[in-house]
C-alpha cells in the first residue's frame, strides 16, 4: 500500500488475550520511526477488520500466543484490505526479535525500551 506518509504506520494487536511480549514490541517498532497503534487485545475478525479501517495502517503486527489467535490470525489474514499482516506467535519470538533489532535496552522485562 502506498499512503504518501513519510512515516510506516503499523497497528500493533493482541489477538485473543493479553500478550505480555506486546509493549517492547511497539517500543522497538517505535524506536525504529514507527507509528505505532496499539489496538490492545482484539479478539474476533470484525474488530481487528474495524481497526484497520479506523487507523489505515501500512502494515498489522499482532502477538498471537495461542491456537485461538492463530486461528483469527489465519482467517483474517487475506481479509484486510491492501494490508500485510505479520505475527509473532509467541512472546519469546518477540522478545528474540527485541533483543536482535531493538536499538534500546534488550532486557524485555526492564522498560528502558522507550
Amino acid at each position: 500500500m502506498t499512503t504518501g506518509r513519510a512515516v510506516t504506520r503499523v497497528v500493533l494487536a493482541e489477538l485473543d488475550g493479553a500478550q505480555p511480549g506486546a509493549l517492547p514490541l511497539g517500543r522497538a517498532l517505535r524506536d525504529t520511526g514507527a507509528e505505532v497503534i496499539h489496538a490492545g487485545v482484539l479478539r474476533t475478525a470484525a474488530e481487528l477488520r474495524a481497526t484497520v479501517e479506523q487507523e489505515d495502517p501500512d502494515v498489522v503486527v499482532a502477538v498471537v500466543g495461542s491456537e485461538p489467535g492463530h486461528a483469527l490470525a489465519t482467517r483474517v489474514a487475506g481479509e484486510l484490505p491492501g494490508v500485510p499482516l505479520l505475527t509473532f506467535p509467541t512472546d519469546t519470538d518477540v522478545h528474540e526479535w527485541v533483543a536482535g533489532s531493538a536499538i534500546c535496552a534488550t532486557d524485555p522485562s526492564s522498560q528502558a525500551c522507550r
